[in-house]
């Protein structure tokens, strides 16, 4: 059954399209004096949130005499007083690097972005033909602050934390939309 002439016209003519690009955030660079002793990485990273903090900040600090104890700041921030506990364990400075400069386990923020169009085409005459589009770029309007790198100093409380609402290398466009019309004759 075919559609009436004026139907067609409404229901015809639409074309639709997606672009949706994501990539993984790149490898973060990691403290020089510092061993990893456990996997570091934190479960839902909220990139939303005032202080971002990308890994454990549980750090156990051996001192010159051999001694190894537990920062305080990370037993301020939850951690376990006991060594065995601790994600990381600094070395003393005279210790030579001993560690990657980076790890596939620690990443930057992740990139998505979607870029869609609507379009209409209407046969206005048969030599006029006429296009209506409206595109958006960046439509979840998502930030992007994978230029930073974490805190990697062990003695900071901020070892592993980025904050965002600081930064002024965002990496990305915000939303935008346009409109446009098209005449083909």
């Amino acid at each position: 059954m075919a559609l009436p002439i004026f139907a067609n016209k409404f229901i015809g003519g639409w074309e639709v399209t997606s672009f949706y690009t994501t990539a993984s955030g790149e490898p973060n660079n990691l403290p020089g004096n510092v061993i990893q002793l456990k996997d570091p990485r934190v479960a839902n990273i909220d990139w939303k949130a005032n202080q971002v903090r990308g890994w454990s900040p549980c750090v156990a600090r051996q001192f010159n005499d051999g001694t190894v104890a537990v920062q305080p700041y990370s037993i301020t921030l939850g951690c376990s007083a006991n060594v065995a506990d601790a994600s990381w364990l600094q070395l003393p400075n005279y210790a030579p690097r001993s560690t990657p400069f980076r790890s596939g386990q620690i990443r930057k923020h992740r990139a998505f972005t979607l870029d869609s169009s609507i379009l209409k085409n209407f046969q206005a005459t048969e030599r006029l033909r006429i296009q209506f589009r409206a595109e958006a770029f960046n439509l979840f309007n998502h930030n992007y602050y994978g230029r930073d790198n974490f805190n990697t100093d062990p003695n900071n409380p901020n070892f592993g934390t980025v904050f965002p609402a600081l930064v002024s290398t965002q990496n990305s466009n915000p939303r935008q939309v346009q409109l446009g019309i098209k005449a083909y004759w």
